[in-house]
């Protein structure tokens, strides 16, 4: 009788150490998700942000003609009476 029940507590407790094992991989396995995803946000931010500086680069490289100057100044113009 008391070997059954010990063959029963060992099984049960085994059952409970698979249980746990499970759980830490599951465990594991979403926290390597949500580590590969804010690392991926990172990377786009870290693209945009190159990006905008190439943009502003290449428009800092940029000449504008006399009339791209005049047409600018008239929208600054603009902006200033309407706000």
């Amino acid at each position: 009788m008391q070997h059954e029940q010990q063959q029963q507590q060992q099984q049960q407790q085994k059952q409970q150490l698979l249980q746990q094992k499970k759980s830490i991989r599951e465990a594991v396995a979403i926290n390597k998700q949500i580590e590969e995803e804010e690392e991926e946000e990172e990377e786009e931010k870290e693209e945009e942000i190159e990006e905008e500086e190439v943009e502003e680069e290449e428009e800092d490289m940029c000449v504008d003609t006399p009339q791209q100057l005049k047409h600018k100044h008239k929208q600054k113009q603009t902006q200033i009476i309407t706000n």
